[in-house]
């Protein structure tokens, strides 16, 4: 048991890692510079130039990655230049309300599947096995944005039995 945990855990380090790699390399093989795209068009190069430097866009890209990760493990995520502010508060934001959806979805989801499971091998190679093992096939197999549209319009529009919104205010309760 004790070979089987390091070993997964060892696999999920290595695909955090490469993960990382490829975000990072994500953003650095889009075109333009980051100076230039910041400071507009009309900004003169020496002005861009000194930009970059202070980014460290300018520098080797293995030193740029190090540096890229140990912010993230320190919890600096950059600034938005948008809003001209950190980003962390904006991804703690929004980490907050997938969490909670999150905990609703496995709430929904796991006695769902359990009894679906239960059902079907209870009326194994019968129809109604057919139809369960159809439907959570179906389930997996549809893009999340597809599936969400689905229950939204059955459970939302046609039953009204929840509302249609965003994430709610802090102060209101799950079902207000």
């Amino acid at each position: 048991m004790l070979s089987f945990l390091v070993r997964r855990v060892s696999l999920s380090l290595v695909t955090l890692f490469l993960l990382s790699i490829m975000v990072f390399l994500g953003g650095q093989v889009l075109p333009g510079n980051v100076g230039r795209a910041i400071l507009g068009p009309l900004a003169d190069q020496r002005a861009v130039d000194t930009l970059n430097h202070t980014l460290g866009v300018d520098r080797p890209l293995l030193t740029q990655y190090g540096s890229w990760i140990w912010n993230f493990i320190q919890g600096d995520m950059g600034t938005s230049y948008l809003f001209r502010s950190p980003v962390a508060p904006f991804v703690i934001d929004a980490l907050g309300n997938s969490m909670k959806l999150a905990a609703v979805a496995f709430v929904l989801v796991v006695p769902i599947g359990i009894l679906g499971g239960v059902i079907a091998a209870l009326n194994l190679d019968r129809p109604l096995d057919r139809i369960i093992s159809l439907g959570g096939l179906s389930v997996t197999v549809l893009p999340e944005f597809v599936t969400g549209i689905i229950l939204i319009l059955i459970f939302g529009v046609w039953l009204r039995w929840l509302p249609i919104s965003a994430a709610w205010p802090r102060d209101a309760g799950l079902f207000t």
